[in-house]
């Protein structure tokens, strides 16, 4: 399986779908920018050609090629983040404004001209050395076929989300952008994922049965010894028939698939191919394919809860402020990328690092299933020598999800020496899935103890400052800019100071109603009776409404209303509010509360 291009896409994802879009900057020529993209690609052909040139066996090929693939991000991220590839793309018409996946499909296209290039000189490396003996247009079909199953799910679904807010049905994108719609998605996307992409991906690579014959009866009779059913035996045409691997797909037996590589039939005797399928066989009874699901969904869990609580605490942090200070007059792209580099590097870092630990001990475990199959490892062990000879000598090649086949051999002998061997290590393995467990556990119960409430007023207060130091460092008189001083004086206490500003506000902009508004508020809510002015705040508050009758400002006016002694009226108001809001439906409810107590302040009551 392409674990690693998985990743890769994962993080291309992420790059694409942080890059900016939207018009193309002022003065920014297209012809340019075709150069730049061009200039990028010729560059990118040009260091891959000399990385491949000094490849020398097939296992350098096959470790140059995963670096360059990773490498292919750059390339990718330079023609997003400073060569405006979207925004080119957004400003073509409105077939790319309404549908951003088809603006995310072009980008990742792009980045397979990338790996295409790779593959392509990966496959001239290979044809030097003698150890290819397909044409290229067979291999470039080949590793494309590899990757589409990985692919496309998400793109057909996020299709369907651009389709669902386009259709005229009331409150659609709303619901969209909620969480339940979000979980759904997601479950759509695993149900996706079990149900669907293992036919989809035995069609994609080509897969066949196993003609009937003595083989194919063992297998089956071999499967239903162990009760393990499954959809159909493929033979998996992986490199054109060369590769020594076997996989299974699926988890539930109608749709689940166990595949033989047409290299590991031909040259392994019946033995041998009983303790591969003792190796696939275990990754089925052992749950390793659920354990992926969850881990996966763990991460997105974990990422949801704390996202937000995380750029929250980012923000409140005066270390953020400065750097955003420090970039404030960088392009508006170099924000972009840093804001979503720290995404691509978390999913780097638990599914290669993390999920790779645990990827390389399921396979230790699957081994080990031989044990209770077989009753010794040596069919497999000779199995695993074999497989390293006719991949290319690859037996001490590491792998970041699996260990290598002198690893593999030497830990089966030592256990066949040591069966306590392996009581330790599954004893250790279950322990480290259930510190797994516990940590994801701690992780969401940590995200609702955060005081976030506290941390999103700081991180607003602090882009509040940042705004008015940009805006007064250039000597711009703006209303906005005095109400945003005006509302941090007022939630320090420091009332005169804010009633200054809103003022200065309101000389240069007598009928903003935010402003009107706040100053309302001031003198309808201050906690120094010195600035409780009950009369003011009605005048003000009514002309705020008359404006903009928004949620608000119509709950200022109902609490203008309410401290001047006309009680019925504030309930009216509050309720218009409450019948507006969509969001803090909760607070308006209080106000409603507070209203119908029966208490009647008086009309100058402070």
């Amino acid at each position: 399986m392409p674990y690693a291009q998985i990743i890769q896409f994962m993080v291309a994802l992420i790059l694409v779908v942080g890059a900016p879009s939207g018009p193309l900057p002022e003065g920014t020529s297209p012809f340019s920018l075709f150069w730049a993209w061009l200039l990028t690609a010729v560059a990118w052909f040009t260091f891959s050609a000399w990385t491949l040139r000094r490849a020398s066996a097939v296992w350098t090929v096959g470790v140059m090629v995963e670096r360059l693939q990773w490498g292919a991000l750059i390339p990718l991220t330079v023609v997003l983040y400073f060569f405006d590839f979207k925004a080119y793309l957004w400003s073509l018409g409105r077939l790319f404004s309404s549908f951003p996946t088809l603006l995310e499909l072009s980008a990742i296209l792009l980045f397979i001209c990338y790996l295409a290039m790779v593959w392509a000189l990966a496959h001239g490396a290979l044809k030097r050395i003698g150890a290819r003996t397909w044409d290229l247009s067979s291999d470039l079909l080949h590793r494309l076929k590899m990757i589409t199953p990985a692919v496309i799910p998400y793109f057909v679904l996020a299709f369907s989300q651009d389709i669902l807010r386009l259709l005229p049905v009331p409150g659609i994108r709303r619901f969209m952008d909620t969480g339940w719609f979000q979980a759904g998605f997601f479950g759509l996307f695993v149900a996706v994922m079990i149900f669907f992409i293992p036919p989809f991906m035995v069609r994609s690579w080509s897969c066949r049965p196993i003609p009937s014959s003595d083989l194919r009866s063992f297998i089956e009779g071999f499967l239903k010894r162990l009760r393990i059913r499954c959809a159909e035996i493929l033979l998996w045409p992986l490199k054109g028939g060369t590769a020594c691997t076997a996989a299974v797909l699926g988890m539930v037996p109608r749709w689940r698939y166990i595949l033989l590589t047409p290299c590991l039939v031909e040259h392994l005797n019946v033995p041998e191919i009983e303790a591969v399928l003792a190796h696939e066989v275990t990754h089925i009874r052992r749950h390793h394919l659920l354990w992926y699901v969850f881990f996966i969904g763990m991460y997105s869990l974990v990422l949801y809860s704390l996202l937000d609580p995380l750029w929250s605490w980012c923000l409140s942090n005066p270390l953020t402020l400065e750097l955003v200070t420090m970039l404030q007059d960088s392009p508006p792209a170099l924000h972009s990328l840093l804001t979503v580099l720290p995404l691509g590097i978390l999913v780097v870092l638990y599914f290669r690092f993390l999920i790779g630990y645990f990827m390389r001990n399921f396979e230790r475990q699957a081994d080990l299933g031989v044990f209770e199959i077989q009753g010794h490892p040596w069919h497999l062990i000779a199995a695993l020598e074999k497989v390293g000879i006719l991949s290319g000598d690859i037996r001490d090649q590491p792998s970041w999800h699996h260990f290598s086949i002198a690893q593999r051999v030497d830990f089966l002998r030592h256990a066949a020496i040591d069966p306590e061997r392996i009581r330790r290590f599954e004893k250790g393995l279950s322990a480290r899935k259930l510190a797994f467990i516990t940590a994801c556990l701690g992780l969401l119960v940590l995200a609702q103890v955060m005081p976030v409430a506290s941390w999103k007023e700081s991180a607003r207060a602090n882009l509040a400052r940042l705004y008015i130091e940009q805006v007064l460092s250039r000597g711009e008189q703006k209303p906005e800019a005095y109400l945003l001083i005006g509302n941090l004086m007022a939630e320090n206490g420091e009332y005169a100071k804010a009633e200054e500003d809103y003022k200065k506000g309101l000389e240069l902009s007598p009928r903003d109603p935010e402003l009107l508004n706040a100053l309302a508020w001031l003198y309808a809510t201050a906690r120094t009776p010195e600035f409780r002015r009950p009369k003011q705040a009605l005048l003000l508050a009514t002309k705020a409404a008359s404006l903009r009758p928004e949620p608000h400002i119509l709950d200022t006016l109902a609490e203008s209303l309410y401290i001047n002694g006309f009680v019925q009226r504030a309930i009216e108001v509050e309720e218009e509010a409450l019948k507006k809001a969509t969001k803090m439906r909760d607070y308006y409810k209080k106000q409603l509360i507070k209203y119908k107590s029966g208490k009647v302040p008086g009309k100058d009551d402070p």
